[in-house]
């Protein structure tokens, strides 16, 4: 508001003078009364407008202006309305200041206001020359009238401009930069500069935003911006903050701060969220403390994003959740969209129990708000997360993700197409969009469709897609791929498989290790077992069951006791052969056999669908040859059924409070619901009315009186005939209404053509009327179910799953008919009590398939309890099958009932089974001697049971898991229980052995092989003290006693090792012991033997098993000793082998040479007698023809010599008798040189050279020096 400068009068200077000169009638003095009263502290409004009118009217022209400056002091309108008036009587008399105040009051003081008045006041005051006019004129023409005028504003802001007015000259460059086209930035730039120098605090801050915003100048921005912060700017503190946080280069992010706390000081509620921003994103380490106190701050100002990030920093801890899903609500609720997607990501997978419905309802909203990402994340919540999954539903979803080109709907959407019924084209074609903007998945997926799905198989195109992916890390596509080109390709890339395998197996792929292992054991050359180990190890270290399986048999093949924890571990990962070897080895260990362990192996493996095992178990007497199984016929086709009618169109919606309908058919489910059913026993209809009940009374209580039987008509009698007793209980029960619609729902209801309480009815006539009316009459498909059920529960056709299948497809279709419910409302009716309303028909209705599957649940758990496994194998097939038979058929069955009944056989049987546990506990505490038994009971009675329960839950939970621990370690306990008190290890292995089948999870499986570990170290010394006893009471037995201990041993060698921290200590101990026992009995073998073969192998064997020095040096002494007697034995076998005279030809039989040696030559008178020993020296063919002319010598020498001895001694005699016959003479001068001759020839050198060499045979030598002559005869 204007006021002129010297606006006081001139009179007296005290208020006494001024008011006795007014009074007098000075109007001066009036005036200057008026502006005393005005200016005084505090002002005297009042009195000073009394005085200026009085002025007025004495016609002092200046009180008009003072009139009006005072009357606009007032927020009264009226007032204002009177200071334009007297306004206007001073402008009329030229005054510029009263025009431009008149433009004020109109353009801001009059509600609406009055901008054409403002122009025309201001334009008059601004021509009159007053500075103050051409700024308000120019603002008024570019910001207040209709239509602007920029560029009249422009001129007025120069006038103002060159009055030294810097808001003008910024005004002016705001007008250049923004508003008048076309816009000149430079000339913009040259006003703010003006302005700037003129003092204006906002133009240096302009001045940074045109440089910041215009020319991405950001040095120069900021310098503009600290000169606006050091002139009072506030607003620039802000602008410092961003810059020095997000465009300078280096960020400056302490700078930033501190200039964002400059700004948040003041209030700024952008600055207090861009400093927790700061600090919860930029600075390192973050600050996330700090960054929650700024946004808590920035979110009391109803700063949106703040409420999000607070969201977003209590979602990192789950404690937070609840107070992150509270600030996302807030910010939602103030229309965050980002809050949306969050608030549903939150419900799906934060918040616990999740809320579905919820999380839907906000991913929605951040859809229709265009997150593609909600979009995407409602098809995912369809596709896999509600129960059942709505394919259509996701589908929708995950294209509206996909118009946004969200890569992941593309890929989902390719998922979708190849679910059944596939559509290999569609699945291609999302595929080939997503994997052409890298997604792996897609790419993998894409490689897959084309090696394996789209007929003809393209492998070149898909060894691209394999390569995109596999080259991202996709492990599975380099698995593929690899298997693509070692198998399906023509011709085989095997050292590209390799490459491939090794490539999926350095990314943890268990099977590419394994193939790996394949390739190197059968395929690459040359063929590298070793490697292929290497590899196996590795893949069944990651899990991978077959692996570990390849590295049994190739341990048992080596007979290494490690094959038995090789399939140990195949076994535990599912391997049904890996548990057939098991029991084989168990089996087959001769005097160690572990028949029930080797048993409960084949059981397992044989449930798992090992053919092998199962004729094991009749080999091991477990079970007997099963029988061929019966195939009964499908009488009740599971094709092209009826619809069911829902629940709620039949007027029976899901019911909200019980009844007690429910409780009454569980108790009747408990009671055998065909075979004691009360119309059954007490032989009547189920249309019966109270009069026929009365009737009945009346007849069984003459049969008592009589002794006779009760009378009976219809279908299905019971067999046995009840007693009185029990017609009487059946009685009762049809007087109460719950239970007499209970058993009427389970017994035969009339039809046309038949009635079943009729006598003479006929169950084959009446079955295949039923039959051939099932589909269209409900009546006669209930009847069906309760015949199939009667036959399955009370004869053999009981034993086919074709039965039950068909009770329950029956069932299937009446309860999903309406003319089933509708006859029981009629039945209802004609009751006539108010409980069987439609609630309880309604609570009925949506129980009865749940109590029909029961039937089932408790049949499984009787048949395993009892020991019957066909029988429980037959009720899981029957819901297996049935599961199947459902899901392709709509029916009033689903799959989450059957798997409740499934679950309920679990929970059932899990419970029974662990009461088990307790007897051996107790046992154990108190007679420990018998826990060992107790034990082996305890595993006996599970062993079935936890058969079916691990066929009913083929994915083990925390039920089962625990079932099978429980066990394991109850067994563990009594078994350890004995041992502490008999010190006897083997009876606690064998229950171990049996453990092993039983214990499920990592932490039994570990306390089992800790057990295990100590329990070896004193086995090995029971097998050690075996072997030592068989060695000193049959040391012939002593070999086959050390091959036993290294046997049995060596697998508790491994069982010691089998632990995180072996004992290394006693492991070595152990092991010397068994070195030690082994070499003893090898020892003790060949002294009473002389055996060396048997010998050498058991020290072979041994050797390597000697760890301390001690143990060492003995076996290696007794080996040492060995070698030289297999040394002396070796030379004495040349010896036998060589031909002695030759030294180098290879001995022959017919050619030996026999040396006669002889000894202990008694004389008795003329005669004498001698032992006499022939040796066989060897000597070869050649040998012997070159020594038979010297053999010939000695021959005939020797003869000659006798016959010319003989000749002469017996001439010689005869000679010198009477006579002296010529002939006596001539024999004896002839017989004298001839035994000369002879004795000649046979001594020569040719004739004794062979002699005298096999004289010197070391076995003749030796026999020499023992007594022994040369010669056959002295």
């Amino acid at each position: 508001m204007g006021e002129p400068t010297g606006a006081g009068g001139t009179g007296p200077q005290s208020r006494a003078d001024y008011e006795r000169a007014a009074a007098a009638g000075d109007a001066s003095a009036m005036f200057d009364l008026g502006y005393l009263l005005e200016k005084s502290d505090p002002p005297d409004r009042a009195g000073a407008t009394e005085w200026y009118e009085r002025a007025a009217a004495a016609g002092n022209t200046k009180a008009y202006f003072r009139l009006g400056f005072v009357l606009d002091k007032s927020d009264d309108v009226r007032d204002q309305r009177t200071a334009i008036g007297w306004y206007e009587k001073a402008a009329e008399l030229g005054d510029a200041v009263a025009m431009y105040n008149i433009g004020i009051i109109a353009s801001e003081r009059l509600d609406p206001p009055e901008f054409d008045t403002a122009r025309t006041w201001f334009e008059r005051s601004a021509k009159a020359e007053y500075p103050d006019a051409y700024f308000r004129l120019a603002y008024l023409l570019s910001d207040c009238i209709e239509p602007r005028d920029n560029v009249t504003a422009v001129h007025w802001y120069e006038k103002a401009a060159a009055t030294g007015d810097a808001s003008a000259m910024n005004n002016i460059a705001l007008l250049l930069r923004f508003r008048i086209e076309p816009h000149d930035l430079d000339a913009a730039r040259a006003w703010y500069e003006r302005a700037t120098a003129a003092g204006h605090t906002g133009a240096p801050y302009e001045l940074g935003s045109i440089h910041e915003f215009d020319l991405n100048d950001y040095p120069a921005a900021r310098r503009w911006y600290e000169k606006a912060a050091a002139a009072g700017n506030t607003k620039a503190y802000f602008r410092l903050g961003y810059l020095c946080a997000q465009k300078l280069e280096p960020r400056d992010p302490q700078a930033a701060r501190g200039w964002y706390e400059k700004a948040a000081e003041l209030g700024n509620v952008n600055a207090l969220y861009n400093l927790g921003h700061l600090l919860r994103y930029t600075l390192d380490p973050p600050d996330i403390p700090a960054a929650r106190r700024y946004f808590v701050r920035a979110a009391d100002k109803d700063d949106t994003d703040a409420l999000y990030e607070l969201g977003l920093i209590d979602e990192m801890d789950p404690a937070g959740y609840p107070s992150a899903r509270r600030w996302y609500e807030q910010a939602a609720e103030a229309g965050n969209t980002k809050a949306y997607f969050r608030l549903g990501y939150m419900f799906v997978n934060r918040i616990e129990p999740r809320d579905l419905a919820a999380a839907q309802y906000w991913y929605e909203k951040s859809a229709a708000a265009g997150v593609t990402n909600a979009a995407f994340n409602l098809g995912h919540l369809h596709r896999y997360t509600m129960q059942p999954p709505d394919l259509a539903t996701a589908r929708t979803w995950f294209e509206r993700a996909a118009e946004g080109d969200d890569v992941d709907a593309f890929y989902e959407l390719g998922r979708l197409a190849d679910l059944a019924p596939a559509d290999p084209a569609t699945a291609r074609g999302w595929y080939e969009k997503a994997a052409a903007t890298g997604h792996t998945k897609a790419a993998f997926e894409l490689g897959y469709l084309l090696s394996t799905v789209i007929e003809p198989h393209d492998y070149a195109t898909a060894r691209t897609w394999y390569e995109q992916a596999a080259g991202a890390g996709h492990s599975e596509a380099a698995f593929e791929l690899a298997y693509m080109l070692a198998e399906k390709v023509e011709p085989r890339d095997v050292p590209a498989a390799r490459t491939w395998y090794k490539k999926a197996a350095e990314s943890g792929h268990k099977i590419a290790m394994f193939n790996l292992g394949q390739l190197h054991r059968f395929t690459l050359e040359p063929k590298d077992l070793a490697a292929a180990r290497v590899w196996y190890e590795r893949s069944a270290e990651a899990g991978y069951p077959r692996a570990a399986y390849e590295l049994g048999l190739l341990a048992k093949a080596d007979n290494d006791p490690m094959a038995l924890i090789w399939f140990e571990r195949a076994a535990a990962g599912g391997h049904a052969t890996a548990m057939n070897d098991i029991g084989h080895l168990l089996w087959s260990r001769g005097a160690g056999r572990n028949a029930a362990a080797a048993s409960a192996w084949f059981a397992r493996s044989a449930a798992g669908g090992n053919d092998t095992a199962r004729s094991n178990l009749v080999i091991v007497g477990a079970t007997q040859e099963a029988p061929e199984p019966v195939v009964g016929t499908r009488t009740v086709a599971a094709t092209a059924l009826p619809r069911p009618v829902p629940a709620a169109e039949l007027g029976l919606p899901a019911p909200e409070t019980a009844t007690g309908v429910a409780a009454v058919l569980d108790a009747a489910l408990e009671d055998a619901p065909h075979r004691r059913n009360a119309f059954r026993l007490a032989g009547l209809r189920t249309d019966a009315d109270g009069r026929g009940l009365r009737r009945r009374v009346t007849e069984l209580e003459a049969s008592e009186r009589l002794g006779t039987p009760l009378a009976r008509a219809g279908l299905l009698p019971p067999v046995p005939e009840p007693d009185p007793g029990e017609v009487k209980t059946a009685l009762n029960q049809l007087r109460e209404p719950l239970q007499r619609l209970v058993q009427e729902l389970f017994w035969l209801w009339p039809t046309d053509g038949v009635d079943p309480g009729a006598p003479g009815a006929n169950m084959e006539s009446a079955e295949r009327i039923w039959l051939d009316a099932l589909r269209q009459d409900p009546i006669a498909a209930h009847n069906i179910a309760v015949v199939r059920h009667v036959q399955a529960l009370e004869s053999e056709l009981g034993t086919r799953i074709e039965t039950w299948l068909d009770a329950l497809t029956a069932w299937d279709v009446a309860i999903g008919a309406a003319a089933t419910w509708q006859r029981l409302r009629e039945r209802a009716e004609k009751i006539g009590d108010n409980r069987l309303g439609t609630p309880a028909l309604a609570e009925l209705r949506h129980a009865l398939p749940a109590a029909l599957l029961r039937i089932h649940s408790d049949l499984i758990v009787r048949a395993a309890l009892d020991g019957d496994q066909a029988g429980a194998d037959l009720h899981v097939d029957v819901l297996t099958r049935f599961a199947e038979q459902i899901g392709n058929a709509p029916s009033v069955f689903d799959a989450a009932t059957i798997e409740a009944a499934r679950d309920a056989a679990v929970r059932k049987l899990a419970a029974r089974t662990g009461a088990f546990t307790a007897e051996p506990a107790r046992i154990a505490d108190n007679e420990p001697t018998g826990a060992v038994a107790a034990a082996d009971r305890l595993l006996d009675s599970a062993q079935l049971p936890l058969l079916v329960i691990d066929r009913l839950r083929p994915t083990p939970d925390a039920i089962v898991n625990g079932l099978h621990d429980d066990i394991a370690r109850s067994a563990m306990s009594a078994a350890a229980a004995e041992f502490n008190e008999t010190r006897s290890a083997a009876p606690t292995i064998t229950i171990l052995e049996r453990v092993a089948v039983v214990a499920s999870t990592p932490a039994v499986r570990d306390k089992l092989a800790g057990d295990w570990a100590i329990l070896a170290r004193f086995r090995v010394d029971e097998l050690c003290v075996a072997a030592r006893k068989t060695l000193d009471e049959d040391p012939k037995q002593a070999a086959q006693a050390a091959r036993d201990l290294l046997a049995a041993a060596g697998e508790q060698l491994v069982r010691m090792r089998m632990v995180p921290a072996p004992d290394d200590e006693l492991i070595v101990r152990a092991q010397d012991r068994i070195a030690s026992t082994v070499t003893n009995c090898a020892v003790g073998y060949f002294n009473e033997t002389g055996e060396l073969e048997t010998t050498r192998e058991l020290l072979d064997r041994i050797r390597p098993m000697a760890q301390s020095t001690e143990t060492k040096d003995y076996v290696r002494e007794q080996d040492s000793t060995l070698g030289k007697i297999t040394q002396r034995r070796a030379e004495a076998q040349r010896l036998v082998d060589t031909c002695w005279f030759c030294e180098q030809r290879p001995a022959a039989e017919a050619a030996k040479f026999e040396a006669g040696l002889h000894r202990d030559v008694v004389r008795r008178g003329n005669t004498r007698s001698w032992k006499t020993l022939n040796v066989d020296v060897p000597r070869c063919a050649e040998c012997r023809e070159e020594h038979r002319p010297g053999e010939r010598l000695s021959t005939i020498g020797t003869l000659l010599g006798l016959v010319g001895f003989l000749a002469g001694f017996f001439g010689g005699l005869i000679s010198l008798s009477d006579g002296h016959p010529p002939g006596a003479i001539v024999a004896a001068v002839i017989g004298v040189p001839m035994a000369i001759i002879g004795v000649a020839m046979a001594m020569s050198p040719s004739a004794r050279a062979t002699p005298e060499r096999a004289y010197k045979y070391p076995r003749v030598l030796e026999l020499m020096s023992d007594g022994w002559l040369k010669g056959a005869r002295p």
